[in-house]
């Protein structure tokens, strides 16, 4: 549970030390998630705007001030006049912006987008939020730091890259969780619930890992592509995997009870499931990690999780087989199954080196 209780301190470092920019960060998810189930509110969708807005603004204030030393009551100063500005965006789009539902459609949210594209007020949008960020960028500059200021924006920028890594993995994580609970247990999962978890992850959780290891001063730049993959495997795809494993349970407990056969696409499923297991074994078991005993133990574990998926797979494939013969799709997906087998019971029983599963490629 040690890494369970460095994300939760990593959340609040995050939103003690940047309360405005998570802040800003939430109520845009917030108001972005409100708007697609409420798509006829302009209310959340000026909102959402203006939050974005207001991420990058409080970034700013929250750099600038800091490398200027103001006391708190400067900072507050300059924080409410960035809240006096989002107020004035707020209601620019407001008064200015045409929000109009001529034809109700499921898919409103996306033609009131091309709507806000069309209207000039996007032009008006875009220029603030261009300004903000050249300014952002021009900090050094502004602090007569001009020597810092290839090393700062080249931080920057591997650290939204690196954010905007993190976000894809989770998203495609909760996509194909979401996946599987629709069609494994039939229990049906709306597509604005996809969008929703988009927005959550390009969001609140892409300005969470940006900021998690910000103090305020990017003087330096440092390489964090270790960092990165230890922190898509340990906080995204472990907890993923867990609850991956326990919709395969509940599926085979209803497969059982219901004496039903698995479905097809069940085969692909078990498929990614067994990568992201091995995925994690190579990240697990990398000399980077420093409780390599822990590693170890919880690569033991999630390979004797992953049996019961095998054995699911095998049943699948070996009953299309039986039904419609052997397929050159089958018969690769029946060597990869072997395979993963093999790596399965070597990691379980032995699993000291990792090289096994490299070398079992060749």
């Amino acid at each position: 549970m040690t890494f369970l209780k460095n994300f939760i301190s990593q959340i609040i470092f995050v939103f003690s030390s940047f309360p405005l920019i998570m802040l800003s960060a939430t109520a845009a998810t917030v108001a972005g998630i409100l708007y697609i189930f409420n798509d006829e509110s302009q209310f959340f969708f000026n909102s959402f705007l203006v939050f974005i807005m207001g991420i990058s603004c409080c970034f700013f204030t929250a750099i600038f001030t800091e490398q200027k030393k103001f006391k708190q009551k400067t900072s507050t100063i300059v924080n409410i006049f960035t809240a006096l500005f989002l107020v004035f965006i707020y209601f620019i789009l407001e008064n200015f912006f045409n929000f109009s539902k001529d034809n109700k459609t499921d898919i409103f949210y996306l033609e009131v987008f091309f709507n806000f594209y069309k209207d000039r007020t996007h032009i008006f949008y875009f220029q603030y939020l261009l300004l903000i960020h050249l300014i952002i960028a021009a900090i050094p500059l502004l602090l007569k730091k001009e020597n810092y200021f290839y090393a700062y924006n080249i931080n920057l920028l591997s650290k939204f890259i690196a954010s905007q890594l993190v976000a894809l993995v989770f998203f495609c994580g909760c996509s194909f969780l979401l996946f599987l609970i629709d069609k494994l247990l039939n229990i049906k999962v709306h597509w604005k619930y996809y969008i929703s978890f988009l927005l959550f992850s390009e969001i609140l959780f892409a300005t969470f890992y940006f900021l998690k290891d910000t103090n305020k001063n990017f003087q330096e730049l440092k390489n964090k592509s270790i960092e990165v993959i230890n922190f898509i495997g340990k906080y995204i795809l472990l907890p993923l995997l867990l609850l991956y494993f326990m919709i395969f349970y509940l599926y085979i407990i209803k497969i059982i009870f219901s004496h039903g056969l698995p479905k097809g696409i069940l085969v692909m499923m078990s498929i990614i499931t067994a990568a992201i297991t091995v995925f994690l074994a190579l990240i697990f078991h990398s000399p980077n990690n420093s409780k390599l005993s822990w590693n170890k133990k919880m690569n033991k574990i999630l390979f004797i999780l992953l049996v019961p998926v095998l054995v699911l797979l095998f049943f699948a494939i070996g009953l299309r087989i039986h039904q419609y013969g052997l397929t050159l799709h089958r018969y690769v997906v029946l060597l990869t199954g072997i395979w993963l087998v093999i790596i399965c019971i070597y990691m379980i029983f032995w699993g000291r080196k990792i090289n096994f599963i490299l070398t079992s490629l060749i």
